[in-house]
């Protein structure tokens, strides 16, 4: 294995000259393996941070073999009781990590879920080296972070890393969504729309745990049948987007009442007026990156009497006040695998 410093004290990627890219590229095939270590970019904005991150994508791409991996050099700074160091093994992605990375949103960061090994833990942690655990950030795409305990969850044995890594960002946004945003008390209706997402599966599991009664909405036969078939989710409350009479089967599903909490990205579905389908004091939770993508979408013109509406951004609240988002956190993974008889699945992956 090859460990590069290059970039511990400055970039050298950006605007490297062509007598060093010709070095570089005579370093990276001479060696299977290169540990790249850069400074923490956790506080930096500039795009050229990054590039080391692109490098080793695509150097993974093109050859399966060799493996790149990047490492966040801790600055000598020392341990702080409440921190850990986290040996990541796997990370999860989202439909954000997507959207940067094919240019649809102006973000740097991406990846905020991952699962590995507790390399080094603060005293004050409540975890020790070689535990399993899960953690959700903004910015966890690297071979080490290095987080706050309170971003920090303990996996169990029976869960893979790879599963682990999936549920830190569904579990934070069906949780904040439906048990501190709707405040959904039991019996209430719940429409789930995207409903095969991964936000989706976590909203129905959770829904189900608070006593709520679960309504699905989804765009193709397909993913019907996994709603019906992995989520248990009975034929006669699944329900399809382009269907002309979805109003009045929503309606008759509720016998006229209407359902009290629809979730999901509601903005996605701008020809949908979803305030139709609410119940008196319903709630509207929108999980949407649309406001990010099309600053001008405006949510529909008719809100009846006594109706709620939210727009849910994780990574924003991450940035602006961490330690509520860490609190939802904790609270979430406490409420959603506390309960070893209950303990929520994973999302599985959608096939079409």
């Amino acid at each position: 294995m090859t460990v590069s410093l290059m970039e511990f004290e400055s970039t050298f990627l950006d605007g490297i000259s062509a007598v060093d890219f010709d070095h570089l590229k005579t370093m990276l095939t001479s060696f299977t393996n290169t540990l790249w270590v850069t400074k923490s970019t956790s506080s930096i904005g500039e795009p050229q941070h990054y590039l080391a991150d692109g490098l080793g994508r695509t150097l993974a791409s093109e050859d399966s073999k060799r493996k790149f991996a990047t490492d966040i050099a801790l600055n000598g700074s020392i341990l702080q009781d409440d921190e850990v160091v986290v040996e990541v093994r796997s990370f999860g992605l989202t439909l954000k990590d997507y959207l940067v990375a094919s240019g649809r949103l102006n973000e740097l960061d991406i990846v905020t879920e991952c699962a590995g090994i507790a390399q080094a833990t603060g005293a004050q942690s409540g975890f020790q080296p070689g535990d399993r655990v899960c953690c959700i950030g903004t910015s966890m795409s690297h071979s080490v972070v290095r987080v706050k305990s309170s971003a920090v969850a303990a996996v169990p044995l029976e869960m893979s890393f790879a599963e682990a890594s999936s549920m830190p960002s569904a579990l934070w946004m069906a949780y904040h969504a439906l048990n501190i945003v709707a405040r959904l008390q039991e019996g209430e209706t719940v429409l789930v729309y995207q409903a095969s997402s991964c936000v989706g599966q976590m909203a129905i599991q959770l829904a189900r745990k608070l006593g709520g009664i679960v309504l699905a909405m989804t765009g193709s036969a397909s993913k019907g049948d996994f709603l019906s078939n992995e989520m248990d989710v009975p034929t006669t409350a699944i329900f399809y987007n382009e269907d002309p009479s979805l109003l009045s089967k929503i309606h008759q599903a509720t016998h006229g009442h209407g359902v009290d909490v629809i979730i999901g990205p509601l903005m996605n579905q701008v020809s949908m007026d979803f305030s139709e389908y609410l119940a008196p004091s319903g709630r509207l939770v929108d999980t949407s990156l649309r406001q990010s993508l099309e600053p001008n979408a405006e949510p529909p013109a008719k809100i009846a009497v006594n109706v709620s509406r939210a727009v849910l951004n994780m990574t924003d609240l991450f940035e602006r006040k961490p330690v509520m988002a860490h609190k939802i956190f904790q609270a979430a993974i406490k409420f959603g695998l506390g309960i070893a008889d209950t303990t929520s699945a994973a999302p599985s992956p959608f096939r079409s």
